[in-house]
């Protein structure tokens, strides 16, 4: 049962760094994003972006008065102790929406993957990942090791022609609000989601794949030990061993109790659907 809420509109917002200043900027977002009141949610994300470089920012969306937003964000930069560079912008909740997708000025045809109408205006793009929750701040070790991946991209042209890096999504506000034995997601009391990728700049050779596959599951490992333990069940992962507990926790046992109720004979099932039983 869901309870929709009205929204006019919403305030979209960016800020971004030097990445001289990207480890005050990981270490204040870890402060300021899980706590931030219900109405801010934000990501802290950084980046290589091929002919660019090693990239740090915030960005995220205000879903109350406009004027509310700037005092919350100027706490931030106060944090870092840099000030950013800087863009807030209300829109529709619709435009914002379509902004936030990566169709801004498209028509909702146009927003859509060639591959699905010929008005389609997004090409299909190829991405590995993996994800972490945290229920605390990563820690000065932990965040060095992340910030010299994402800047280790540069060594070679196999890991600088493709993004990679991390996007860390606020959790806490509302999310937190629910038990986690009241839906199928446990990590209610999550701080922040992290997510490990690379995004694919059209088509590469066996060796450079196999490349940025080392270069993730290197990140991976490197932020184990300040991760939960949890994973996030709309991030599929492949790779990842006891995804079952990973995905669903303490709600595993329940969950397949639902399957075997409902699909008995395991009609709707992929490489990682739930099992009918618990292994």
């Amino acid at each position: 049962t869901f309870r929709t809420h009205q929204l006019s509109s919403v305030t979209i917002f960016a800020m971004s760094w030097p990445w001289s200043a990207a480890d005050s900027v990981l270490e204040a977002w870890q402060a300021w994003g899980p706590d931030a009141p219900p109405p801010l949610w934000s990501s802290c994300r950084l980046r290589w972006i091929p002919q660019t470089g090693p990239t740090v920012s915030v960005g995220g969306v205000w879903a109350a008065t406009p004027g509310g937003l700037g005092a919350h964000l100027d706490e931030l930069s106060a944090m870092v102790g840099l000030v950013p560079s800087r863009s807030e912008t209300t829109k529709p909740y619709l435009d914002a929406a379509f902004t936030l997708a990566g169709c801004s000025g498209y028509t909702l045809n146009e927003c859509r993957l060639t591959t699905q109408s010929t008005d389609g205006r997004l090409p299909r793009e190829a991405s590995i990942a993996k994800s972490d929750f945290f229920d605390r701040p990563m820690g000065s070790d932990i965040a060095n090791r992340l910030l010299s991946a994402v800047e280790g991209r540069g060594s070679t042209s196999s890991l600088s022609l493709q993004e990679g890096g991390v996007l860390l999504d606020a959790w806490g506000g509302r999310i937190a609000e629910t038990a986690a034995d009241e839906t199928a997601l446990p990590a209610r009391q999550a701080r922040f989601l992290a997510q490990e990728f690379v995004t694919f700049n059209g088509a590469l050779g066996d060796e450079a794949l196999a490349v940025n596959r080392t270069w993730l599951r290197g990140l991976w490992r490197d932020l184990r030990p300040a991760a939960s333990g949890l994973a996030y069940v709309n991030y599929i992962d492949p790779d990842l061993a006891g995804w079952e507990r990973a995905y669903y926790g303490s709600n595993l046992a329940r969950l397949v109790e639902v399957k075997r109720t409902y699909d008995p004979d395991d009609v709707f099932r992929f490489a990682q659907s739930l099992p009918t039983a618990v292994h």
